[in-house]
């Protein structure tokens, strides 16, 4: 796969011819050269070091000399505070069972697939093995020198791993079966060191719309913003600060300048705030699936039209009880709730958006 025929320049939207080393656009001239031996997209202001996973340099550097696999058990040990980190790194790094959600997704061994944002790897490997071609863009090098690392491992080669930016995607129209994003929807807020606006977030999902074939699917699994989580407390990810994403726009932005000296960027939408920017960007039958216990630790997922499939997943929990019993006792005291208010605070969504 020539990765000129399915990616422009990011600057203009041109196309690029390939050169020595790299790339160059035939409008502006902008030169875009391998940088650690993978294709560079990246323009000026973004930030480069964005990553849930704490210090992935130490982590590359890590499987370097010793494999992925171990590497990632050994990290885990180190960043994780929990006795039960094995169970951890296998679960939800060394599996791909977290990829399983491409089952729901029409995609197969002809399907051409863009993923954004490669975490730990696990999404993209257990999608090469189920499609023709697999492209995964992401603006932190050392996870995606760690994603190389693993795919060579693992022996998989139906695969392009590319640094770039979501926020100035460089896609070409009509070029993918289906687009991936599992977890880093909500980084494309932080990509811009400056210049952040909520048309950005728009232009995006219109850019992802025209670069999907028709009857091509977008795949998103991201936060909640009302998540019932934050109501008791829990820290929003990258703010590090509590009941940001739940109080009013106007109240948070004094209180994040408060205590960070810098304006808020809201990383979180809600279920109707997601779905009418979809529907405005042109896709047409969105679907809002709910994962138990999360999209990150995923072992069901369920539309919940019917109260009584509602209560017979909150069974099932019940036999995770490691990863599950917050949600299992939360899910309980939700069942004698309505099914709208129970969507309004579920966790975390899994949508999937066809283009017509």
């Amino acid at each position: 796969m020539n990765i000129e025929d399915y990616f422009n320049c990011p600057n203009c939207n041109s196309d690029l011819n390939r050169i020595n080393n790299g790339y160059q656009c035939i409008n502006c001239s902008s030169d875009f050269h391998h940088k650690g031996g993978l294709p560079n997209f990246l323009p000026e202001g973004i930030n480069t070091e964005l990553s849930k996973i704490p210090h992935p340099e130490k982590l590359y550097r890590k499987a370097k000399k010793i494999g992925w696999e171990t590497a990632a058990i050994e990290f885990t040990r180190d960043y994780l505070d929990s006795r039960d980190y094995i169970e951890y790194a296998d679960k939800q790094i060394i599996s791909e069972a977290p990829g399983d959600f491409q089952y729901l997704l029409p995609i197969n061994k002809e399907s051409i697939v863009l993923v954004i944002g490669v975490s730990w790897g696990n999404i993209i490997s257990a999608l090469t093995r189920n499609t023709k071609f697999v492209f995964a863009l992401d603006v932190n090098a050392d996870l995606l020198h760690f994603s190389e690392l693993r795919l060579q491992q693992e022996r998989l080669s139906n695969i392009k791993l590319i640094q770039g930016a979501s926020s100035s995607l460089p896609v070409k129209e009509m070029c993918f079966d289906a687009i991936i994003l599992n977890g880093s929807f909500e980084q494309l807020v932080y990509e811009r060191l400056n210049n952040f606006s909520d048309q950005l977030v728009s232009d995006f999902l219109t850019k992802i719309f025209y670069a999907l074939k028709p009857d091509g699917i977008l795949y998103i699994a991201t936060e909640n913003r009302f998540n019932f989580n934050y109501f008791i407390g829990k820290k929003e990810a990258y703010s590090n600060l509590r009941f940001v994403t739940i109080l009013p726009c106007k109240v948070v932005t004094h209180y994040f300048k408060l205590r960070r000296r810098i304006n808020f960027r809201c990383a979180y939408f809600s279920s109707r705030k997601l779905k009418n920017m979809l529907v405005e960007s042109g896709f047409g039958n969105v679907v809002f699936n709910f994962p138990i216990p999360s999209y990150r630790n995923l072992r069901y997922m369920s539309e919940i039209e019917n109260r009584a499939v509602y209560i017979y997943l909150i069974k099932l929990l019940g036999s995770f009880p490691k990863f599950s019993r917050l949600h299992s006792i939360a899910g309980l005291i939700f069942s004698f709730f309505p099914l709208s208010i129970l969507k309004f605070f579920w966790p975390d969504f899994c949508i999937v958006a066809k283009r017509p």
